[in-house]
């Protein structure tokens, strides 16, 4: 089933500093969930104007963020907190000895080198590794925002193949590395996010157009 966005949603915090324990992004004292509007697997679209509130002030311009759908999911707690930063790619998790799904989970390139990663697609991390001078990672088993498409997004470059320019196909790098790569092409395969708005770079990254939206469905 497709993702089926709302127009508003309840968050813990910013869309790039969320990191809870809970599926709803609140708990007592005592470690209990508290209800709210925001569950696992809430999707929400967001437009251009609406997303600059939602951005942490001192975001990093190669960080900032912009109009498109994200959606509230759990960071694998095998996942390597390193690599799920502003920008790197986000991938479903695929329990390797049965091919199910434990939705709505994404984890990092390096836990699905043998599940052909770049098949597994699911969006791109938001939290800058720190923010205002404080550590601001996901702590893996937490629960955070990701940007899974439908407008655009900053990313990180492995490779910018070619001579870059604006309109090159913006690939996720798989389980070679957890950046992107972008290549003088319009190739469409199950490993594009989408097309480079501004010129890729391996020092600034670039900013991609996504017309796809991928994420991780709920039960």
């Amino acid at each position: 089933m497709a993702l089926s966005p709302t127009y508003g949603v309840w968050l813990p915090g910013y869309l790039n500093t969320c990191n809870s324990p809970s599926p709803t992004g609140q708990q007592d004292a005592y470690g209990n969930n508290i209800p709210t509007p925001l569950t696992a697997g809430k999707a929400v679209q967001i437009g251009p104007n609406e997303v600059k509130g939602l951005t942490a002030p001192g975001t990093p311009g190669a960080n900032l963020l912009y109009d498109g759908q994200y959606q509230w999911v759990n960071l694998d707690s095998g996942a390597t907190a390193s690599n799920a930063v502003a920008g790197n790619a986000a991938y479903i998790r695929v329990d390797s000895s049965s091919g199910s799904y434990p939705w709505p989970t994404v984890t990092t390139y390096d836990k699905v080198s043998t599940e052909s990663a770049a098949g597994l697609l699911a969006g791109v991390f938001l939290n800058p590794a720190t923010l205002n001078g404080s550590s601001n990672t996901v702590t893996p088993g937490n629960w955070t925002m990701i940007f899974v498409g439908d407008g655009r997004v900053a990313v990180n470059l492995n490779a910018a193949g070619g001579t870059p320019a604006i309109g090159d196909t913006v690939n996720a790098d798989g389980s070679s590395d957890a950046k992107f790569t972008s290549t003088n092409t319009t190739t469409v395969t199950s490993a594009t996010l989408g097309t480079a708005v501004t010129v890729p770079s391996t020092t600034y990254g670039c900013l991609v157009r996504v017309t796809d939206v991928f994420g991780v469905v709920p039960n």
